[in-house]
């Protein structure tokens, strides 16, 4: 599905959201076929609607692409691909360029292909000056260069209750890869899991990249970084880069892992790099063995080299 706002008119066609598609409750024994309605206005809107098993070559959005806003509920967005040896392939299940409120959805198993630096989010790709928010989904089995789960970028976004797991990055950011790069943007997530992610580079996790990132309720556990064990990648929870505040509140980092663990396990949990790069306790965190990240602000409602002695994810995905 691919709708196109203004500065894509020339290029997809004349339509125009909203678009609405609805598809019958479960149960339902006979059931309209669904719907596609659309306006003179640059929304989509996607209600109860499965988005799978699409490609688009060389272009971003194999599954949905939208350079208007976007509402996405209670949907499935699966198995969608993008990329090809010659072009980018961004946003595998979605790639954004405006506002975008996605609710009580799953983004799962789409794969930004090929190993280069233009493949950037797996499941949802954003990017833009603007607002999005992701509430109650799950976004699992994604792939890309960066952000196997996510890529955000110059976004103020917030994220909560959210499972983010067993996504991959060839590069950087395994679950998430957050580049809030201009006009001091902020990415909150709360009440929030990102947990069995990974990369063949930092942040196996959580890959924060500029501007301010607040983590408040989130478990950020059994991520690993360097997943090609060739000593090349640090930060199996979280890498913070250059002038990149992170905040936590009732937190826990911990558990999380490099290869080899044997000779490189200090830069297990978290790892910041450059200048500016801060980790600031907000108080009541856990934190687990991994000295190569400084902690700013603690308080004596932290823990310090803790094992939070969380199970790992079964293979029905549950923890």
């Amino acid at each position: 599905l691919r709708v196109p706002g203004p500065a894509d008119a020339n290029r997809v066609g004349p339509a125009r959201g909203p678009f609405t598609s609805t598809r019958p409750a479960p149960g339902q024994a006979s059931a309209p076929s669904a719907k596609v309605t659309v306006f003179p206005a640059n929304t989509i809107i996607l209600s109860a609607t499965t988005i799978a098993q699409n490609f688009a070559d060389g272009y971003g959005g194999g599954g949905v692409y939208a350079s208007g806003p976007l509402t996405v509920t209670g949907s499935d967005i699966l198995s969608n691909t993008t990329g090809n040896q010659n072009g980018y392939g961004d946003g595998a299940g979605i790639e954004l360029y405006d506002t975008f409120f996605i609710s009580g959805t799953q983004i799962v198993s789409n794969t930004a292909l090929y190993d280069n630096d233009d493949d950037s989010g797996g499941g949802l790709a954003a990017y833009g000056y603007d607002r999005g928010y992701i509430l109650n989904s799950v976004i699992a089995r994604n792939s890309a260069s960066y952000g196997g789960g996510l890529y955000i970028s110059r976004y103020g976004a917030y994220i909560t209750g959210t499972s983010f797991h067993d996504n991959f990055a060839w590069q950087y950011g395994g679950a998430i890869y957050g580049g809030l790069s201009s006009y001091d943007s902020l990415l909150s997530l709360l009440n929030t899991t990102i947990d069995h992610n990974s990369t063949r580079g930092d942040g196996g996790g959580y890959y924060a990249d500029s501007g301010n990132h607040l983590l408040q309720n989130v478990t950020l556990v059994h991520n690993t970084a360097d997943a090609e064990r060739d000593s090349t990648g640090d930060g199996g929870g979280l890498t913070i880069e250059s002038y990149t505040t992170v905040r936590a509140r009732n937190t826990i980092l911990a558990a999380n892992a490099v290869t080899p663990p044997e000779t490189r396990a200090v830069y297990a949990n978290c790892l910041t790099e450059g200048y500016e790069a801060v980790l600031e306790s907000l108080g009541h965190n856990a934190f687990g063995i991994g000295a190569s990240c400084p902690i700013s602000g603690l308080l004596p409602s932290d823990l310090i080299g803790v094992d939070p002695g969380l199970a790992s994810r079964a293979a029905d995905g549950t923890l």
